[in-house]
Protein backbone atom coordinates (compact mmCIF):
# COMPACT_ATOMS: atom_id res chain seq x y z
CA UNK A 1 0.00 0.00 0.00
CA UNK A 2 3.09 2.45 0.91
CA UNK A 3 4.36 1.70 -2.66
CA UNK A 4 1.42 2.68 -4.46
CA UNK A 5 0.88 5.68 -2.63
CA UNK A 6 4.83 6.71 -3.29
CA UNK A 7 4.45 5.94 -7.22
CA UNK A 8 1.31 8.17 -7.20
CA UNK A 9 3.15 10.80 -5.45
CA UNK A 10 6.03 10.53 -8.22
CA UNK A 11 3.90 10.67 -10.83
CA UNK A 12 1.98 13.79 -9.25
CA UNK A 13 5.28 15.83 -9.11
CA UNK A 14 6.73 15.04 -12.59
CA UNK A 15 6.81 17.84 -14.75
CA UNK A 16 5.42 16.88 -18.57
CA UNK A 17 7.28 18.98 -20.66
CA UNK A 18 5.21 18.57 -24.13
CA UNK A 19 2.17 20.00 -21.86
CA UNK A 20 4.50 23.22 -20.26
CA UNK A 21 5.30 23.89 -23.93
CA UNK A 22 1.81 23.65 -25.23
CA UNK A 23 0.13 25.74 -22.95
CA UNK A 24 3.16 28.32 -23.67
CA UNK A 25 2.32 27.84 -27.54
CA UNK A 26 -1.43 28.72 -27.04
CA UNK A 27 -0.93 31.35 -24.79
CA UNK A 28 1.98 32.99 -27.59
CA UNK A 29 -0.24 35.85 -28.63
CA UNK A 30 -0.56 36.84 -24.96
CA UNK A 31 2.97 36.78 -24.66
CA UNK A 32 3.84 38.65 -27.46
CA UNK A 33 1.20 41.17 -26.95
CA UNK A 34 1.88 41.77 -23.43
CA UNK A 35 6.17 41.68 -23.94
CA UNK A 36 5.49 44.37 -26.86
CA UNK A 37 3.26 46.56 -24.79
CA UNK A 38 5.97 46.80 -21.40
CA UNK A 39 8.38 47.26 -24.12
CA UNK A 40 6.70 50.14 -25.89
CA UNK A 41 5.52 51.71 -21.96
CA UNK A 42 9.13 51.51 -20.93
CA UNK A 43 10.53 53.16 -23.97
CA UNK A 44 8.01 56.09 -23.72
CA UNK A 45 8.50 56.42 -20.57
CA UNK A 46 12.65 56.67 -20.89
CA UNK A 47 12.07 59.59 -23.44
CA UNK A 48 9.81 61.57 -21.44
CA UNK A 49 11.79 61.38 -18.16
CA UNK A 50 13.99 64.17 -18.06
CA UNK A 51 17.26 63.31 -17.20
CA UNK A 52 18.64 64.02 -13.62
CA UNK A 53 22.45 65.09 -13.12
CA UNK A 54 23.55 64.52 -9.49
CA UNK A 55 27.25 65.26 -8.46
CA UNK A 56 29.48 65.58 -5.53
CA UNK A 57 32.69 66.86 -4.82
CA UNK A 58 35.00 67.38 -1.66
CA UNK A 59 37.75 70.12 -1.51
CA UNK A 60 40.04 69.86 1.46
CA UNK A 61 41.87 73.16 1.90
CA UNK A 62 45.43 72.92 2.99
CA UNK A 63 49.31 73.97 3.78
CA UNK A 64 52.17 72.49 2.84
CA UNK A 65 55.79 73.10 4.30
CA UNK A 66 58.30 75.10 2.35
CA UNK A 67 61.38 75.54 4.48
CA UNK A 68 60.14 74.94 7.75
CA UNK A 69 57.24 77.62 7.22
CA UNK A 70 53.58 76.30 6.79
CA UNK A 71 52.44 77.87 3.51
CA UNK A 72 48.49 77.69 2.63
CA UNK A 73 46.87 76.94 -0.41
CA UNK A 74 44.44 78.87 -0.67
CA UNK A 75 42.14 80.56 2.08
CA UNK A 76 38.11 79.45 1.86
CA UNK A 77 37.60 83.01 -0.03
CA UNK A 78 39.78 82.90 -2.68
CA UNK A 79 38.99 78.91 -3.48
CA UNK A 80 35.04 79.59 -3.59
CA UNK A 81 35.94 82.34 -5.91
CA UNK A 82 37.77 79.97 -8.26
CA UNK A 83 35.21 77.51 -7.97
CA UNK A 84 32.33 79.60 -8.96
CA UNK A 85 33.82 81.14 -11.85
CA UNK A 86 34.98 77.42 -13.43
CA UNK A 87 32.46 75.47 -13.40
CA UNK A 88 29.31 77.73 -12.22
CA UNK A 89 29.27 80.51 -14.32
CA UNK A 90 30.00 78.36 -17.52
CA UNK A 91 27.08 76.51 -15.73
CA UNK A 92 24.78 79.64 -15.95
CA UNK A 93 25.72 80.68 -19.17
CA UNK A 94 24.95 77.26 -21.02
CA UNK A 95 21.60 77.40 -19.47
CA UNK A 96 20.83 80.73 -20.52
CA UNK A 97 21.44 79.87 -23.96
CA UNK A 98 19.36 76.66 -23.79
CA UNK A 99 16.63 78.57 -22.93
Amino acid sequence: MQENSERRYIEEDEIDLRELFQTLWDKKLFIVVFTTLVTVLAVVYALMKTPIYEATALVEIGNYKLNNNKVQLDSANQLSKKLNVLFVEPLANSNQANS
